[in-house]
């Protein structure tokens, strides 16, 4: 994807080689060609996850009716969400996660996952907004603990 913008700091650039091995990568442009929201996630099928062991897999598979290699094909994590501060509160991310949704159910996906840091209260009630769930655990890993969150994906049948 080479260097950009941010989205959630106006004045650094970055390179993300995560970006270009990601399994789904939207961007929000605004007019002026700034970055104004992205959201990034990576299928198990593609690509293992970073941690493995911080997901409920086995919750995962009474959810979605399958067990062993075949969750990989219908699991999908939220890697990364965010909007520029003068772009939120628009509408932008929830427009972004909905089309993402799409986009996984026509590859398959069943369920999304996502792991929210505790102090991202705000995420959690976007996300919760959506239609995701707690799974109830809350997830330590390398001093950063969060809270797992996850989605049933409805099938594409015009929905919202």
């Amino acid at each position: 994807m080479g260097d950009r913008r941010y989205a959630d700091h106006e004045n650094r650039t970055y390179i993300d080689p995560w970006d270009d091995e990601s399994s789904l990568l939207l961007l929000a442009q605004h007019h002026d060609g700034t970055v104004a929201g992205t959201v990034r996630y990576q299928w198990r099928q593609f690509r293992p996850f970073p941690a493995d062991e911080l997901y409920d897999f086995h919750h995962y598979t009474a959810l979605i009716g399958c067990c062993g290699p075949e969750v990989d094909r219908h699991v999908a994590l939220l890697d990364r969400a965010s909007v520029l501060p003068r772009f939120q509160g628009l509408g932008l991310y929830p427009n972004l996660e909905l089309l993402a949704e799409r986009v996984s159910h026509l590859i398959g996906v069943k369920l999304h996952a996502g792991l929210v840091a505790h102090e991202n209260a705000r995420m959690v009630r976007i996300l919760e907004s959506l239609g995701w769930r707690k799974t109830g655990r809350d997830v330590t890993y390398k001093g950063w603990a969060g809270i797992e969150l996850y989605k049933l994906l409805e099938p594409a049948s015009g929905g919202r």
